[in-house]
């Protein structure tokens, strides 16, 4: 059993991407491994580095194949500028609006929590989280 605090989530992630003709989309896929959420214990989200796709893009399932193909049927037809104003635009962070975490449905944005594991990750293993974000306008 791990030990969290009372809102917190253990996930696993796994990363997969795809690949336009212009554009690089990663998709990361959140496996819950501790912790209640009110969502499937499967999430994909399609990620960049300034932001996330909106709820409505991203794939819920009970197993990563089954939550990877639901992301990818969301997103397969929405064009490029829009799927970019998503990654490279900051969040509006109006006070009044509570950012929702969909995996847990408990008050962290993703958006925070990827932040977060981003600046772990350049502190214990280098600048990595520049690798995934040259991206051809």
């Amino acid at each position: 059993m791990y030990q969290l605090n009372e809102k917190e989530l253990l996930v696993k992630s796994s990363t997969y991407a795809v690949q336009r003709e212009k554009l690089f989309i990663p998709i990361c896929v959140y496996k819950r491994i501790a912790g209640k959420t009110s969502k499937a214990n499967y999430q994909a989200i399609p990620t960049g580095p300034d932001g996330i796709a909106p709820e409505e893009h991203c794939g819920f399932g009970d197993s990563e194949e089954q939550a990877l193909k639901k992301c990818l049927e969301l997103i397969k037809d929405v064009d490029d500028k829009t799927i970019r104003s998503w990654f490279f635009q900051k969040p509006n962070l109006d006070k009044s609006e509570k950012p929702v975490n969909p995996l847990s449905g408990e008050d962290d944005s993703i958006q925070s929590m990827l932040s977060k594991l981003d600046k772990l990750r350049k502190t214990s293993e280098g600048d990595i989280g520049l690798q995934n974000r040259i991206v051809k306008e």
